[in-house]
C-alpha cells in the first residue's frame, strides 16, 4: 500500500513538471486571462464533475447490491472516494486496491469479493465509454465494432460476464505480481449479477460519462474569442466536437495505458485543438482547465476521503469511539426516545426477576448507566462494568454514586464465578472484534451467574 502511495505520488508530480513545462512554453500568460470568467468556468465544471462522481457513485452502490453485497452507504461512499487516490496508477490497480481494501476494512469481509465488485463496477464504465464512442469517435471501423461489442453486453449477459471475467484476471495479474493479494473470480457473485438486469446500472454509467463531455463544452464555450470564431458557442457543432474530444482522448488514454492520462492525454488533447486551428496557448489553457476540474478535482476529493479513512480507523474501534462522543452520547436520542428504548428493555427483563429487593446484578457494557438507573429505582442492586473511562464518568454521575462501577473491558469479567443473580448486556456483543470474542464474552457471564440466576 505504501508503495502503492509513493507511485501515484511520483506519477501525479511527473504531471505537474509537465504541466508546468507545457505552460511555461505555451505563452498563457496570466494578464491575459480573465479571472472572473475563468473562476465561473471552473465553479460549473467543478458542480458537473461532482454529479459525475455521485452517479457513479450511485452505479457503484447498485452494483454492490446486485451481487448480493450489502453494506453501509457510509462504508460504500468512503471506499469509492478514498479509491480516486491513486486513480493514476495504470491497469485500475490504484484504485481498486485503495477502494477495496477500505470497503472490506470497514465491512469485516473477504478483499477478494470487493475487488471482483470494483472491477464490475468498471466494466460498466468501460461499456459506457464504449457508447459514446460508438457515436463520436471518427473512424468507422471502431463505431461498428464498439456497437458490436456494446450490442453483445447488453443483450448476452454471459458476455458481459465473460468480459468482467477477462478484467479481473488482467488486473488481477499485476495484483498477484506486486504479492499484493491472491485474487480469483467469484463465481458465485458474478452469478449473482449475471442474473439481476443490468439496464438501470448502465444508464447510470452512460449518463455519468456524458458530464466529462460536458465539463469540454463549457470550457470551449467560455474561453470566447478565438473558441468562439472557430466553433461558435451554443452550436451543435460545439456539442458534436466536445463528445468527439472526450472519446478520442479516453480511447486514447487506454490504448496506451495511460495512468489516468498523465503527460500524453493532455498533449493528445492540445494537438487535437490545435489541428482544429485553436491557437495554441488557448488550447493549451483549455486542456489545462478540463483537467484541472476532472483528474486534479478527482485526486483532492480521493486523497482527502483517504485522510478520512485513516483518522476513521482511530476512532472505528469501539473503545475510541465511545470515548469520542462519550460527551454528547445524550445529543444522539431526544430524552423520550431514550425512555421508551429502557422502558421495552425492563419490561422484557422484570417479569424474570423476583420483587426481591436482595437480588444483584451485573450490566456488562454499562453505558452511562440508563438501565442501571432503572433498576436502582426499582430498588435493585446492579454492578456496571465499561471500558470506555469516559462512558463511565457520566454513568457515576447519573447514578449519583449509589450503585458500584468497574472499569474493565470484554471478553474477560473481573468477578468470582456465581457472582450475580442475573447478568445482562445491551448493544455491545456486535462491537466485540469477532465470533470468538463474543462466544467467550457470553461464557464469561454463565461463569460469573449464579445457578438458576437468568441472563
Amino acid at each position: 500500500f505504501s508503495l502503492l502511495m509513493i507511485l501515484g505520488m511520483a506519477i501525479f508530480v511527473s504531471g505537474i513538471i509537465k504541466t508546468v513545462y507545457i505552460l511555461s512554453f505555451s505563452n498563457v500568460s496570466l494578464y491575459d486571462i480573465s479571472l472572473i470568467r475563468t473562476s465561473i468556468i471552473i465553479f460549473f465544471a467543478l458542480v458537473l464533475m461532482s454529479l459525475h462522481l455521485f452517479l457513479r457513485f450511485i452505479k457503484w452502490h447498485n452494483v454492490l447490491r446486485n451481487c448480493g453485497i450489502f453494506i453501509a452507504v457510509q462504508t460504500s461512499m468512503l471506499g469509492f472516494f478514498a479509491g480516486l487516490s491513486l486513480i493514476l496508477i495504470p491497469f485500475l490497480i490504484g484504485e481498486s486496491i485503495v477502494r477495496s481494501f477500505i470497503v472490506s476494512k470497514r465491512a469485516k469481509r473477504s478483499f477478494n469479493e470487493f475487488f471482483n465488485a470494483v472491477i464490475a463496477d468498471r466494466s460498466y464504465d468501460l461499456f459506457a465509454v464504449l457508447f459514446w464512442c460508438i457515436f463520436f469517435i471518427d473512424d468507422h471501423i471502431l463505431s461498428i465494432f464498439f456497437l458490436i461489442i456494446f450490442t453483445g453486453v447488453l443483450i448476452f449477459p454471459a458476455f458481459k460476464i465473460l468480459m468482467i471475467k477477462a478484467l479481473i484476471v488482467f488486473t488481477g495479474f499485476f495484483i498477484r505480481l506486486a504479492r499484493i493479494s491472491n485474487i480469483k473470480a467469484d463465481k458465485d457473485m458474478l452469478g449473482k449479477l449475471i442474473e439481476k438486469p443490468m439496464h438501470k446500472t448502465m444508464l447510470l454509467s452512460i449518463a455519468a460519462w456524458s458530464i466529462p463531455s460536458m465539463i469540454i463544452y463549457l470550457v470551449l464555450a467560455g474561453q470566447g474569442g478565438t473558441v468562439s470564431e472557430l466553433l461558435p458557442s451554443l452550436s451543435w457543432r460545439l456539442i458534436y466536437t466536445s463528445f468527439s474530444l472526450f472519446t478520442r482522448s479516453t480511447m486514447h488514454q487506454i490504448l496506451y495505458l495511460s495512468s489516468a492520462g498523465i503527460i500524453r492525454t493532455g498533449n493528445y488533447l492540445i494537438n487535437i485543438l490545435t489541428e482544429l486551428n485553436m491557437d495554441y496557448s488557448n488550447a493549451v489553457l483549455t486542456v489545462f482547465l478540463y483537467r484541472l476540474s476532472t483528474m486534479g478535482f478527482s485526486i483532492i476529493t480521493g486523497i482527502i476521503s483517504l485522510l478520512v479513512f485513516r483518522r476513521s480507523l482511530f476512532f472505528r474501534s469501539p473503545l475510541n469511539h465511545f470515548e469520542h462522543i462519550a460527551g454528547e452520547y445524550d445529543a444522539q436520542l431526544p430524552k423520550h426516545c431514550t425512555d421508551i428504548v429502557v422502558q421495552r428493555k425492563m419490561e422484557r427483563m422484570l417479569p424474570m426477576l423476583s420483587d426481591n429487593s436482595a437480588l444483584t446484578g451485573l450490566d456488562v457494557g454499562c453505558g452511562q448507566g440508563y438501565y442501571m438507573k432503572a433498576f436502582q429505582d426499582r430498588k435493585l442492586s446492579v454492578f456496571g462494568i465499561e471500558s470506555s473511562k469516559n462512558q463511565l464518568a457520566e454513568a457515576i454521575g447519573r447514578s449519583a454514586g449509589q450503585d458500584p462501577f468497574t472499569y474493565s473491558a470484554l471478553p474477560h469479567l473481573p468477578f468470582r464465578d456465581n457472582s450475580f443473580d442475573f447478568t445482562y448486556v445491551i448493544n455491545v456483543l456486535h462491537h466485540l472484534p469477532d465470533r470468538d470474542a463474543q462466544v467467550l464474552a457470553i461464557e464469561e457471564m454463565i461463569r460469573v451467574t449464579k445457578s438458576g440466576g437468568y441472563i
